[in-house]
């Protein structure tokens, strides 16, 4: 009788540590294989967290797309967004909308960073914080078209053309909720 029971307790054992793995599996799998703590950069608008054709350099012509990859999935806490240009403010520090941002691995930004404001060829440096910590950064270095210096590279910071101004995820629908297998990884 005790060999009966040992013998189905064995499958149910079975079956019950591949669901669970089967659960972890789909609310972590993806989330594994992301680069966490990454702002990444793509010529293509990004669909979730694992953006196609990036980059680290472009022209100051040519379209280009960021994926912030926190950390950590955020809760409720806010997360500020800040880019420089050459070690100075081109976009002062601004906060993401929480609904935006709250249980999501990335923020899928759809916004043409070359469309901003006074937009040109230096090094740019993209951070988010929260609470003071970074949860996320990254470097692009835009470079004049056709090797000439361009005067787009002074004047003042864009503000109203700020990628968290321009689209957010729920509003341009790049990085839906994380069942979506196409939005952020989970």
């Amino acid at each position: 009788m005790h060999a009966l029971t040992l013998r189905r307790s064995i499958p149910r054992a079975v079956a019950s540590i591949t669901l669970v793995a089967g659960l972890a599996l789909t609310s972590y799998g993806c989330a594994a294989q992301i680069d966490r703590g990454k702002v990444l950069f793509s010529t293509d608008l990004p669909t979730g967290c694992n953006p196609t054709h990036q980059v680290t350099t472009v022209t100051a012509t040519t379209s280009v797309y960021a994926t912030y990859i926190f950390k950590s999935r955020p809760g409720s806490e806010t997360i500020a967004l800040m880019f420089t240009r050459d070690g100075q403010v081109y976009i002062p520090s601004s906060n993401l909308p929480t609904s935006d941002t709250q249980g999501l691995d990335c923020f899928a930004d759809t916004s043409d960073l070359s469309k901003l404001d006074n937009w040109g060829p230096g090094a740019y440096h993209v951070s988010l914080t929260s609470g003071g910590a970074v949860v996320a950064e990254g470097d692009l270095t835009v470079t004049p078209v056709g090797g000439s210096a361009s005067p787009a590279a002074s004047g003042s910071p864009a503000a109203s053309g700020s990628p968290a101004a321009l689209a957010s995820p729920a509003a341009s629908g790049s990085a839906a909720a994380p069942a979506s297998p196409a939005a952020s990884a989970t």
